[in-house]
Formats: C-alpha cells, structure tokens, sequence
C-alpha cells in the first residue's frame, strides 16, 4: 500500500501509528526535559571516568569501523575517538544512542569533506542488516575547536580517556507548554512546506522535489546544532529541544520514509 504524507507519526518504542495527540506528545516532553542527577551508570562509573568495559567494547569497534573507512579511504588517519551527545551529559534517556565521533585527518588533496561523507553514506546503508549495531557518517570538523562535534556540551576522548569538555548540568529556563508551542511551530512548517509541493495522483513527489526534501530536512538540522553550539544554553536551548522533539516523535524517519517511497514510485 502507499505510505502517503500525513500529519501523523510512528511511534516505534511502542510499534503503532499514534495521532499526534497534546497528551502523548507532552508525555514525551516530560521525559525529554528530565535533567538527570549523575553522568549515564551504564557508562560512567562514580568517579566519572568512562567503564573499562565500555572502553575496550567502543575501541574495538572503532577498530572495526576503521577497518571499513580505510577499504575506500587508505590515508586517513585517526585522530581520536569521542563520546558527545545525550549519554555525555546529563539530559540521556532510557532509549539513548551512544554519539561515538571517530575524527579522521586525511591530507588535502586526498578528498573534500563532502566528498568523503557522501562515501561513508553509501557503505553505511546495509551494516545494520547485516547485525552491526551501529550507523556511519561523516562531517567535516574543525580541528583547532571541538565546538563542532555534535551534541550537548560534554565531549570525553574514549582515546586519551578524559574529558576535553565536562558537560555541566543545568534547569530549563523554559516550560513544557512552551516547549510544546515550540514544538508545534516547527512541525506545522515542515507540514507546510510538503503540502505545497505538487504531489501525483497516487499522492507522491517527483525526484527533484525529493531532493528538496532533503535539503529543507538538512537546513532544519543545521539550525539546531546551531542552537546547540552557539548559544548559551547550549543542549537546553528551546529552538534545539524542539528540534529534538520532532525527531524523537518519529517525523524525521516519517520524511525519509517519504521520500524514500516518492523515488521508489518514480523508478518503479
């Protein structure tokens, strides 16, 4: 059956469509805004180093993950290994990812960033199916600052074993009917913008409008890492916890979903 743009989402913690109800979606926000009291247990022990296990288990697949890099990239070299994100912080959750940032220097003439993040998208498509729990991408980074890696204000160097940037725990200035007025702006827009584009009769988008797709998908993303980095409250910033929201709601995965069905059609 056709999988058509709605304003509904997949709820897949708990495998079923949900509408997007206020009530849910307020239950997800009081779990999204919980600042925790200590650093994640399952990977910081009390004195805030990372586990010895956790260690050894993220630098063997590290090794692993290189190995793949270096088949279509032979002279790059790795830099340092850094955890960010929610679980180097204190706002992870229960479902929380684990952000493992591998830092690659590679010399100029070799490839250009883009070049080289387009590459790494191409062999990240099946690792899952073939049981490795983990997903690669590629960014470039500004070596003199860590104020480009993603996610929150802590970032721990699983190499050097030490933070380089211990997160700081802070209260939300803000409310969670204010994040939920937040929240619905920014998926009224996304709404908006896929309603005006023009749709086929079996109610999909041609390729270049996919492709538009995309790019307003990463125009949202960048302007809340944006958020996240550059501004004071950091990981706390509102426009960046709506953006979260969205995400955690499922209507990132509902786009690509989309888009991914809109190609299939065309080429079908």
């Amino acid at each position: 059956c056709s999988r058509k743009w709605k304003t509904t989402f997949t709820s897949h913690r708990k495998g079923k469509t949900m509408d997007n109800n206020e009530d849910y979606v307020k239950q997800q926000i009081n779990a999204l805004i919980h600042v925790q009291d200590n650093l994640c247990p399952e990977l910081f022990s009390a004195s805030q180093k990372l586990r010895p296990e956790v260690r050894e288990v993220i630098l063997n697949i590290v090794e692993f993950a290189g190995e793949l890099v270096r088949e279509t990239f032979k002279q790059v070299k790795l830099k340092d290994v850094l955890i960010c994100g929610s679980c180097a912080g204190y706002l992870y959750l229960q479902q929380s990812e684990i952000d493992v940032v591998l830092l690659w220097e590679m010399p100029a003439a070799l490839q250009s960033p883009e070049d080289f993040e387009e590459k790494l998208k191409l062999g990240n498509g099946g690792y899952r199916n073939r049981g490795f729990n983990f997903e690669i991408y590629g960014r470039p980074v500004n070596y003199a600052s860590y104020a480009t890696m993603p996610g929150g204000s802590g970032i721990y160097s699983v190499t050097q074993n030490k933070w380089l940037s211990f997160p700081e725990r802070k209260h939300f200035t803000y409310s969670l009917n204010d994040l939920y007025k937040r929240y619905v702006e920014v998926d009224e827009t996304v709404n908006n913008f896929m309603r005006s584009l023009p749709k086929s009769e079996k109610d999909f988008i041609a390729p270049a409008d996919c492709l538009k797709v995309e790019n307003f998908y990463q125009m949202l993303y960048a302007d809340a890492l944006d958020n996240e980095r550059n501004t004071k409250e950091k990981e706390y910033n509102l426009d960046f916890q709506a953006f979260r929201l969205f995400r955690r709601l499922g209507k990132t995965e509902q786009l690509k979903k989309y888009v991914r069905d809109s190609y299939f059609m065309y080429f079908a």
